[in-house]
């Protein structure tokens, strides 16, 4: 009788177990982009408002087809790259509905009742500027999608990498402010 029963309860934890294996992906769902392409425009000026030539980044970003309408709409879009320190001077976005935030982590933000954030199979480009004189090459970063679902995947884009006169100026001006800060530190 035992034997029966220690099987029977076995039987019952595997059954129970393999409920919560199927469960658990569907609480785990989260949104998907499709794709995001790095566009790079760099075989004409593509600022003619601005002195020299300037090159643009666009980042083509999809969501993924037959997702939840509302729980999967894309609201904020975020490059994993401070842009500003990579040159870029101005950014735009298809619509010009989304704002921009740059900081560690450069952010294109759907802005609540001027447009629409980026539903199941819709897509938007995101663009970026950098004067060609500022641009040395390409680096690849992390992208990623926020929606009422979760974080989506991270995808791998393009973002310029400013010459090396641009860099020593930034580490420069990090320097000289770790320096100003010391000698207030000192003095009071």
């Amino acid at each position: 009788m035992r034997n029966k029963s220690s099987r029977l309860g076995k039987v019952l934890a595997t059954g129970a177990l393999a409920a919560v294996a199927l469960a658990a992906p569907l609480k785990a769902k989260a949104t998907t982009l499709d794709y995001v392409n790095t566009i790079i425009h760099n075989t004409e000026d593509m600022d003619s408002e601005r002195v020299g030539v300037q090159w643009r980044y666009d980042w083509e970003v999809k969501n993924l087809v037959d997702q939840d309408w509302d729980e999967d709409a894309i609201w904020q879009y975020n490059i994993q790259a401070d842009l500003e320190s990579r040159g870029v001077y101005k950014t735009e976005n298809t619509g010009a509905d989304w704002n921009y935030v740059n900081g560690d982590t450069s952010i294109f933000e759907f802005e609540t009742g001027i447009g629409l954030p980026l539903y199941s199979g819709l897509k938007k480009t995101f663009s970026a500027y950098i004067d060609a004189e500022d641009f040395l090459g390409n680096e690849s970063v992390g992208s990623y999608g926020l929606s009422n679902n979760g974080t989506t995947q991270v995808v791998d884009v393009q973002v310029p990498v400013p010459e090396p006169l641009t860099i020593s100026l930034l580490a420069s001006g990090g320097l000289a402010a770790l320096g100003i800060r010391r000698f207030r530190d000192r003095k009071n």
